[in-house]
């Protein structure tokens, strides 16, 4: 008699306790999703960079529109826009729309005043005598990315 008044006024207890749990775990569900999502992302940022990297090595330009609308193409799904058609080359092709922004950059050593580089020019004026310098870089797509 005593256990039947029990368990009548502990009545939605369970009720109470599954709905806590279901609050964590739809939680944790949510952010296994989100995670998963930019996981997913950053796997297809890394597969364009890797294709648009390994063509400029082997030597493609992408200073001309042809070369950009290929790194467009890449990026399918990530919202890349470049800016408007153009003619002839063009080391900065962005705009104000998109997600992405690509930079490419070329990095050249140049050595001690003897080498050739620096005696192309004189080694008096080789101001960039043993350091690194850009010899090349390209941007295309959303500009304001860059701040």
């Amino acid at each position: 008699m005593a256990t039947e008044r029990r368990k009548r006024r502990q009545g939605g207890q369970e009720l109470i306790e599954f709905a806590l749990t279901t609050i964590l775990l739809v939680g944790l569900l949510l952010n296994a999703f989100i995670t998963g999502m930019s996981l997913i992302r950053s796997i297809q940022v890394n597969q364009v960079c890797r294709d648009v990297d390994n063509m400029y090595i082997h030597g493609a330009d992408f200073s001309t529109y042809s070369m950009q609308q290929l790194a467009q193409r890449l990026a399918t799904g990530l919202s890349m826009k470049i800016g408007t058609a153009f003619t002839g080359n063009s080391s900065t092709n962005t705009g104000n729309s998109g997600n992405s922004l690509v930079t490419l950059s070329e990095v050249m050593y140049v050595g001690s005043t003897t080498d050739p580089n620096c005696a192309a020019v004189g080694a008096s004026k080789c101001t960039n005598a043993n350091s690194f310098v850009f010899a090349q870089r390209i941007q295309f797509g959303n500009g304001t990315l860059t701040a």
